[in-house]
């Protein structure tokens, strides 16, 4: 064999090898970017996994975390005497609630409370309650709003989260039945307006108010039937309150005018008519006008009240024939007789 072929051979074999390991290093090079980006790729979901665990771990703490307790609320609970109130069937008791929490954050809110006291959630603070109106009832009464209005409430900061605080049975919300002719319509309002801002009571609202109205109506009529004295004249006609129980209607003439006076038991003149200029024959000094009017035919017809503690007091009277004039004349009965007053 020539020397020219040794050294093509040697040459090709030569070759052959260096192709042999340039392959193994394009083979290991690929390989060795493969384990990079795998390596590369499982750093990032794990530090994915690492961030979503820590937000989860937040997320938990910031749900469970516990409530402050200068902000944690307390049911209080109040002594209430309401006779006749039934929960099930009466609208609930409205608050007024002031103070300021223990923070110092400042508190102005309507509440409703039912029978048991129960109702309101304040957080440590002092306050104070004061019932707004008063709840309808089913049979159509009303109560008096209670006579201590202004209850104090001072929660400590020291009681244990959901600890209930009560107000001192000394305290308590004490409701008296109005007398249901005495009712007015502005407290049947005022009664309809909380009940209706109510979301417990609303539904009650509307029936219970008509029936209110309706129990002082029948009432009223009642009082006017039974308990009053109907003076009819020439000129004029009214009702005296039967509170002015032994009370005489007189007819006189002064000075050749007819005057009318109701005189109490006693004698002295708690209501003076007066007739077409008779009534200048009244001494006003202790004298009230409560009513004036002029007839048909023309003539001015005054009715005036005599206000006997006035004239007591400048001793115009004798004390043996005095009544207090509150006994007769109270704030109801004036207005009766300003709206059944009528001229002829």
């Amino acid at each position: 064999m020539g020397t020219g072929v040794i050294k093509r051979q040697t040459l090709l074999m030569a070759a052959i090898a260096l192709s042999g390991i340039m392959a193994l290093g394009v083979m290991t090079g690929c390989g060795s970017s493969s384990s990079s980006t795998s390596n590369d790729q499982s750093s990032g979901t794990q530090a994915d996994q690492s961030s979503q665990s820590e937000s989860t771990a937040q997320t938990e703490t910031s749900q469970t975390a516990p409530v402050s307790e200068g902000t944690a609320q307390h049911p209080v609970i109040f002594t209430v005497n309401a006779p006749n109130y039934d929960g099930a069937t009466c609208t609930r008791i409205p608050l007024a609630i002031v103070g300021t929490q223990t923070d110092g954050t400042a508190v102005s809110q309507t509440a409703y409370i039912d029978g048991q006291g129960k109702g309101l959630d304040l957080a440590a603070g002092t306050y104070t309650a004061t019932v707004i109106a008063s709840p309808l009832l089913a049979d159509g009464s009303l109560y008096n709003l209670p006579v201590n209005n202004v209850i104090s409430i001072v929660i400590p900061d020291n009681l244990a989260k959901d600890e209930s605080y009560t107000v001192s049975s000394d305290s308590p919300i004490a409701f008296t039945v109005c007398d249901a002719a005495s009712v007015t319509d502005d407290q049947i309002a005022a009664a309809y307006n909380a009940a209706a801002a109510d979301s417990e009571s609303a539904s009650k609202a509307d029936s219970l108010r008509d029936t209110a109205t309706a129990h002082r109506d029948t009432a009223l009529q009642a009082r006017t039937d039974d308990e009053f004295i109907h003076v009819d004249s020439d000129y004029f006609y009214f009702d005296i309150p039967g509170s002015w129980g032994g009370s005489t209607v007189v007819t006189e003439r002064i000075d050749g005018q007819t005057v009318y006076h109701v005189d109490d038991p006693d004698g002295t003149a708690l209501l003076y008519i007066g007739i077409d200029g008779s009534q200048s024959k009244f001494d006003m000094t202790y004298c009230t006008v409560l009513q004036e009017g002029t007839t048909a035919a023309g003539e001015k017809v005054t009715m005036v009240y005599y206000d006997v503690a006035r004239a007591k007091a400048a001793d115009k009277v004798d004390d043996d024939k005095v009544t207090e004039v509150n006994t007769y004349l109270t704030s109801s009965a004036e207005d009766l007789l300003k709206a059944s007053f009528q001229t002829k």
